[in-house]
């Protein structure tokens, strides 16, 4: 009865004092346990970095506890069955943030619970809506960042994970300058990479299978984070284009889980903040953005980029049409010389060995 007392004021949804403070004495009296690790994400985005740090500890077989705490569970299905996953604000949840000896998060959520790091745990901070954000306001010239006012208490950080000079300069301007930016690239991108076309293909396959498609056919994927989708005509539009350009069938596929689609071939992005994420992959990237006259500023960074910008799909179907591989491919490696992206398959090794180093 007291123990289903004890948990039901751990969990109060309402932050009164008395759940803080009996908070803070659970969260003070529990040891760190030297192996664990603590996985953090929320909704406010994609999960793939945090997804595929996960992977690569779980591939390298290391002798982590490994905790995945999330405020719903839409990613448990892709979660390899090693970890352990835990409801944010439920008890297990504060055990797993008392407990742990790494935390690793995507969204600054720690501050948001007003419980202190301890000496002995070790905080990195993996945000990726960072290279969104440090895009907008170095292309178009924006003096200043925002973030809301529970994302500026950031002294617990002790590292920022960045894969380019846009993110250092964005964490820079918006955290404390003297916290340490590991210039390590994201494991999210290191699939990217891969060269085993057996893999590769088999990836493929899964995908058409899925998709129930043919395996013969090229991938189109479309993301979108717009409450509208293709029309019939359009998909039909863009699939002649594609295979009058780049010969053989295609087929386009809806983006729909935090898991980055290294299967396509092409990349059709509406809205999307993944266009440094793709153009990683060399693939043909194109932008969709239906209407222009009401484009919000962030977004006009886009042209000064690698990346053809269309506003209908007749647009897109014209870039496709005058697309140059040759050029695009010299033009993405220019931009990566100018922006610093450090990007080259090895991310998650360099921070595997950081945790390693740390345990």
């Amino acid at each position: 009865m007291l123990r289903k007392l004890f948990h039901t004021i751990i969990e109060s949804p309402k932050q009164n004092i008395i759940s803080q403070i009996i908070r803070r004495i659970f969260h003070h009296i529990r040891n760190v346990d030297r192996n664990t690790i603590l996985l953090l994400s929320s909704n406010m985005g994609s999960h793939s970095e945090l997804y595929a740090i996960a992977k690569a500890m779980i591939d390298r077989k290391l002798p982590f506890k490994i905790y995945w705490a999330a405020d719903s569970d839409l990613t448990s299905a892709i979660l390899p069955k090693q970890i352990k996953k835990v409801s944010i604000g439920s008890y297990k949840f504060f055990r797993a943030l008392a407990i742990s000896h790494i935390l690793v998060e995507d969204s600054f959520a720690v501050t948001s619970f007003k419980l202190p790091k301890k000496a002995n745990q070790v905080l990195f901070q993996t945000w990726e809506n960072s290279i969104y954000g440090s895009l907008q306001n170095s292309f178009y010239n924006s003096a200043s960042h925002s973030l809301p006012v529970q994302k500026k208490a950031t002294h617990q950080i002790d590292y920022c994970i960045i894969g380019s000079l846009f993110e250092t300069e964005f964490f820079h301007s918006v955290l404390d300058t003297d916290i340490p930016m590991l210039a390590y690239g994201h494991a999210r991108n290191d699939q990217f990479f891969v060269t085993d076309k057996r893999k590769i293909a088999q990836l493929h396959q899964k995908i058409c299978s899925n998709a129930d498609i043919s395996p013969e056919h090229q991938i189109l994927c479309y993301e979108t984070s717009q409450p509208t989708t293709l029309s019939t005509q359009e998909l039909q539009m863009l699939e002649y284009a594609l295979k009058e350009k780049f010969s053989g069938n295609w087929s386009i596929i809806l983006k729909k889980t935090d898991e980055l689609p290294v299967y396509a071939d092409a990349y059709l992005l509406e809205g999307s903040v993944r266009s440094l994420d793709y153009m990683i992959s060399q693939h043909p990237c194109f932008f969709l953005k239906r209407d222009l006259g009401s484009i919000a500023p962030e977004l006009d960074f886009f042209a000064e980029t690698p990346f053809p910008v269309s506003s209908t799909i007749s647009e897109v179907v014209e870039q496709i049409y005058r697309f140059d591989i040759v050029v695009y491919q010299k033009q993405i490696f220019s931009f990566f010389r100018e922006y610093g992206i450090v990007e080259d398959g090895h991310a998650s090794e360099r921070l595997i060995e950081k945790f390693l180093e740390i345990i």
